[in-house]
This record gives structure tokens, sequence and C-alpha cells, in this order.
């Protein structure tokens, strides 16, 4: 399969539409959690002996695998269960609904078996998030929802159930004028929804990978002193008999928030397409005044072509015009050089053809 790299300058055209004077906007999900017995105050038999929990932090989104030993202790049942995912409300800047950011490719299987699911929508609730930079200071709603399945069991069955899904990262943004304003990229996951099963989770272990180039931007926000530093791009935190409460919840900064600023408006700053941008009291110059060389290059096929130059497509151009490495096989060892200085990458910038 080739390899492709798209425009690493059009992540604001990729991700939002801006507005002449401004707006403010959100995207990603809010949060997701641990599946639970019910979106109600439930009885359940049904215990969680053992949980795994692995969390892949991609650039732009969060790859989750989640692994439940449950067990019946009680009769025969349908059980219900209850997979949470937060979305945002309407935003109130906007003009109409946009449509509810949801996980991406969610999958879930019992004992190796994929089963169905329907989604389950509640009432909204005001988030306590009020601002993702300077300017922007009113409420956004979120929702909760729930992807509902059903696990039969018999009396004293154990059955292995595993979730696999990807969340893009939350985020806020605003925009006045030229200037842009973008909050943490945040991804969120619950424990504390697992409380609604039989008694404590028995063993348990959570694994967070960093698998984009600065994972010395990542930071744990919650739970606090829960998890072992095992490397700079690898975290843990085990535990035995957890009755999770909201103190348990997950909350991981994958992206710390930034100010964008134009260098000016002459026909050389336009041209250049440069901002400065401004993230943890250091300063960056966003441009695309540099010169882009590839080892080799996809030759064009009809229209299309896939020159390296198309990684400096600026807000005019497509996102359908990526470089693609032009060797036989999956192209390992190709590579692109980028001969400048001042560049400041963004988060969105590679995809797959």
């Amino acid at each position: 399969m080739k390899k492709v790299l798209t425009a690493m300058g059009s992540l604001a055209v990729a991700t939002y539409t801006l507005c002449a004077n401004g707006g403010a906007w959100q995207t990603g999900v809010p949060g997701t959690g641990s599946a639970s017995a019910s979106n109600k105050d439930r009885h359940t038999d049904v215990t969680i002996e053992n949980e795994t929990l692995k969390i892949d932090l991609y650039p732009e989104y969060a790859a989750v695998e989640v692994h439940y030993r449950m067990r019946n202790t009680g009769a025969k049942v349908q059980q219900d269960f209850f997979f949470p995912v937060e979305r945002w409300g309407k935003n109130p800047d906007a003009d109409t609904d946009a449509k509810a950011a949801d996980v991406g490719h969610y999958r879930m299987t019992i004992d190796g078996r994929e089963v169905g699911w329907t989604n389950i929508l509640g009432p909204k609730e005001e988030s306590s998030e009020t601002t993702s930079g300077e300017i922007w200071e009113q409420n956004v709603s979120t929702s909760e929802s729930w992807k509902k399945s059903v696990i039969p069991l018999e009396r004293n069955q154990t059955r292995e159930v595993t979730i696999r899904y990807t969340a893009k990262y939350a985020e806020q943004s605003e925009s006045v004028s030229d200037d842009e304003h973008v909050s943490d990229a945040a991804f969120a996951y619950s424990l504390s929804p697992a409380a609604t099963w039989k008694g404590p989770i028995g063993k348990g272990k959570i694994e967070i990978n960093i698998l984009h180039p600065e994972p010395e931007d990542v930071s744990i926000e919650a739970p606090k002193e829960r998890f072992r530093k095992i490397s700079d791009t690898r975290y843990e935190w085990e535990f035995e008999n957890l009755e999770p409460t909201p103190a348990d919840d997950i909350r991981i900064i994958a992206h710390s928030k930034y100010d964008s600023y134009p260098t000016g408006y002459s026909e050389e700053d336009l041209q250049r397409h440069a901002s400065y941008v401004i993230r943890n009291d250091q300063y960056f110059l966003d441009h695309t005044d540099y010169d882009a060389t590839a080892s080799s290059t996809l030759s064009a096929q009809g229209k299309r072509n896939y020159d390296v130059v198309n990684i400096k497509a600026d807000s005019q151009r497509e996102l359908q015009t990526p470089w693609c490495e032009g060797v036989e096989g999956d192209g390992v060892g190709e590579s692109i050089t980028l001969d400048g200085q001042g560049r400041w990458h963004r988060r969105k910038h590679h995809a797959r053809c």
C-alpha cells in the first residue's frame, strides 16, 4: 500500500471552516468511558473479573482497545451492556446544528465473535469547561449517549468482551478575523461507569502509548499519581479490587493549546501564508517558504499528480493532492526532505492512498 503525505499547512482547512469575521466551534469527542451495566440505576449480578485498557495516542486521534473478563454470579440473563460516548451539543455561535461527532470504527466482540449495537441518546448537560482561548467564554453543552449491546450469560458463565474504536481529540477553537485560538486537544475516558457492575473490578491494567512525534507535549491531567512512567512514550497503571469513582476517570492532553496570528497582510505575506504560533511560551513561524525534495514520486494518474510540492498546499488547494512515494512494495525507507527554517509542524499531516 502506497503511503502519502498531505499538506502540512492545511490543518485549519481540513478540520474547520473559518469565518471572515471569526467564530467559535468544537471538534472531536469530549469523552468515552468504561462499559456500564445500565444507563439507569438497575441491579446486576455480573462482575468484571479483569479489565485491560490500551490507549494509543496518534497525531489527531486516539485508538482504544479494552478487554473485559465478565462473570455472571446470578441466574441466566440477557445482560444489557452500555458503552458511553459523550457528544458536543449545539454551538451557541453556530447558525445551524452540526452533525454530532462520534467515535470511529466501533466494534464489540464476545468470545471473539462480533455483535451488533444501537445508539441510545441521553439528556444534555452543561460543560464545566467554558473557554477555548482568550475570547470565547460561552458554555458549550454536551450530551450523553450509549452504544447498547446485549450479552447472553448462563449462571456462573464467564465471557470475554472486547471493544475497539478510535476517537478524535476534543478541541474548542475560535477565530477573530485572522487570529486563531485553539484549546488543548484532549482525550477523556471515564472508568467510573464500571461501578454499575456488581462489586469492584478484580484486576486491571491501563497502558498509554504516545505514537505521535511530540511526546513531550503530552500530559496526563487525571487521575493524579496513578500512572507509572515506563518511558518517554509509555505509561502504565495496574490495580486490584478497584471500585471506580470520578476521581479515577482519565483525561489526557495529547496536544497543548496554541494561538496563531498572521505575520502581516502584504502581498508577500499573503503568498507565504505565514503566521506566528505561540504555544507554551514558545514562538514558532508557520510558513511554506521552504524547499521539499523526495526520494521517489508516484507517476501522475490522469489529472492527479503526487509531486512532493503538494505537501505545501495552501488554503485554496484541495486535500486530494498528496505526495506519494513511487517504488514497489510498501515504500519502506522512502523519505522527503524539507530545507528551511522556522517551520512549525501542525498536528494533522499524513494519510494513506
